[in-house]
């Protein structure tokens, strides 16, 4: 009777431990970036083994939340993307495991593109001011 207390003891220990070592395994977003043309705002980034989906939030320059946007993960990579409204203003992503965890900020990269911004040139000369 003792040996078989004594070894549901051992048993229910090392289970304890071998949880609780589950547990302590970080699962955060490790990366993340983003870039706006026009309206739509591109994101994308890698997290940690075991994460399954990722949830990020675009903030204006006051980090007003403007959109949400949820998407799954694979291979520890995800991606997406947001529509912005027409006077949404948006500067800064933060995402962070959907689960709870670590949140990682980082600014928008704006592309602009060659053909929609136009530089105003000097009358009469045509050189660039």
């Amino acid at each position: 009777m003792k040996k078989a207390f004594l070894g549901s003891l051992i048993t229910g220990i090392v289970t304890l431990g071998l949880g609780a070592g589950a547990m302590a395994v970080s699962a955060n977003v490790l990366t993340v970036t983003a870039e706006q043309t026009g309206a739509t705002v591109s994101f994308s980034g890698t997290t940690d083994a075991g994460v399954l989906a990722v949830t990020c939030e675009l903030l204006d320059e006051d980090n007003n939340e403007k959109a949400i946007n949820s998407v799954a993960v694979e291979d520890a990579k995800f991606g997406g993307s947001f529509t912005l409204g027409e006077n949404d203003d948006v500067n800064t992503i933060r995402c962070a495991n959907y689960s709870g965890g670590e949140i990682v900020t980082s600014e928008i990269m704006v592309v602009i593109d060659d053909e929609s911004e136009v530089v105003p040139k000097a009358p009469d000369t045509g050189i660039a001011r």
